[in-house]
């Protein structure tokens, strides 16, 4: 959709009637944050300049909008704020453009962003939700070395700090890291353990960037308790759910991702095989789940970023060029074959991709565009596959990706 500020999508243009949030509009993960990351990557695949207009378009309207989702008392547990929903996730974006297209004005919108979301970083209110402050942590972390302003690596290592002290022993063994069960939607979650994976690879990478062993120690302690819950070669903790009885799916999209990321960058931290091993075990399984989800009665299978093949894809393709597993770049290509065929024709010379969303009507169809709930996300992941094919990958990395060794940023010219 064009207006005098730029260029917007719908989140769901089979149904344009549906009401959507501006976080939901603008963030990376079902709105134009995530379409521009995509929009970028297709310009430098394809040398097509009808690509990096879609991208400038949607880049100017994040420019013009990002103000709008500051309310008058912001905390750093809010979406607004994230980096996959909000504030956090936009300036990334304005950030990368600004390195493909060589425009400071970009870079001027995302660091005015950036400093919207670390003023509230600096203070004690709002630290509840663990997963949402490691986001930031990462991000922050991302703009220190971008925009070479210290201050923001100071505060990712006091939110660093913040996160160690939310940390709980557990049972089960080590420590975790819990927002009450509950995701930031308000829905309950499928699997508790994603969290604190999450949490405990940026500590990891808190130790990388200042090394803090403080940070090290408690990541390891997380890594204990993610090991302790599963079993067996990289066994995988299903997201089937009582709640759920109608569908059922293994969990190779962020759950998996999340926790072999964890473990290569403890491997990268402590040169320990062991963690190594531990990540190639957990995306292993998650190729046999893809596969033999695809013959079992009853079952669903998701093809985006949020849980999906898109998702492995990714993974696969990053491990590969990290262990030099060539292997993995062969699955990739059968994987991405078998997304290219699930598409559905749209309106007659786009396609989407219907997905289930089981934890918000299980049986429910939707066709979206963002880049962890739709086209944006998976078209990126197949850009990722033929840019490998032929010996060019170089993806946007994002902050909580423990891969930037293997990669390089791009640049449009």
């Amino acid at each position: 959709m064009d207006t005098a500020q730029g260029r917007y999508w719908l989140s769901e243009p089979d149904h344009p009637g549906k009401k959507t949030s501006a976080c939901e509009l603008t963030g990376i993960c079902g709105g134009g944050a995530g379409i521009v990351l995509f929009f970028l990557q297709m310009a430098h695949a394809t040398g097509e300049a009808s690509y990096l207009d879609d991208a400038r378009r949607g880049a100017d309207y994040l420019t013009a909008v990002w103000p709008n989702l500051l309310g008058k008392s912001v905390e750093p547990s809010r979406a607004n704020l994230s980096f996959y929903e909000g504030i956090a996730g936009i300036a990334f974006a304005l950030s990368e453009t600004s390195k493909a297209m060589k425009e400071p004005r970009y870079q001027q919108a995302a660091l005015a962003a950036t400093d919207a979301v670390a003023q509230p970083m600096g203070t004690e209110t709002g630290w509840t939700d663990p997963a949402h402050t490691a986001d930031l942590v990462l991000y922050l972390l991302y703009a220190a070395r971008t925009f070479h302003v210290e201050t923001y690596r100071a505060l990712a290592m006091e939110a660093g700090l913040r996160l160690v002290a939310m940390g709980k022993p557990h049972e089960c063994g080590g420590m975790s890291w819990q927002n009450a069960g509950v995701t930031s939607a308000g829905q309950p979650s499928l699997a508790a353990e994603d969290e604190t994976a999450h949490v405990s690879f940026t500590l990891a990478r808190l130790f990388e960037e200042v090394q803090d062993s403080t940070f090290l120690n408690t990541s390891l302690e997380g890594a204990a308790h993610v090991q302790s819950v599963v079993t067996g070669s990289g066994a995988l903790i299903s997201y089937t759910s009582a709640s759920f009885l109608s569908a059922s799916h293994p969990e190779f999209g962020p759950a998996i991702t999340g926790r072999a990321r964890l473990f290569y960058q403890l491997y990268k931290v402590t040169g320990t095989d062991c963690y190594r091993e531990q990540a190639e075990a957990l995306a292993n399984a998650a190729i046999r789940a893809e596969e033999s989800v695809r013959h079992t009665p009853n079952s669903w299978e998701t093809v985006r970023q949020s849980s999906g093949a898109a998702s492995l894809l990714d993974l696969l393709l990053d491990l590969s060029a990290a262990l030099g597993n060539l292997e993995y770049v062969e699955i990739a290509a059968s994987l991405a074959s078998r997304i290219v065929e699930q598409n559905t024709d749209f309106d007659g010379k786009s396609y989407v991709w219907d997905q289930r969303f089981p934890w918000i009507v299980p049986s429910a169809l939707s066709a979206q565009t963002g880049y962890l709930t739709g086209a944006a996300g998976i078209g990126a992941a197949l850009v990722h596959v033929a840019l490998a094919q032929r010996g060019d990958l170089r993806p946007i990395v994002f902050p909580d990706s423990p891969f930037s060794d293997s990669c390089k940023q791009f640049t449009i010219s």
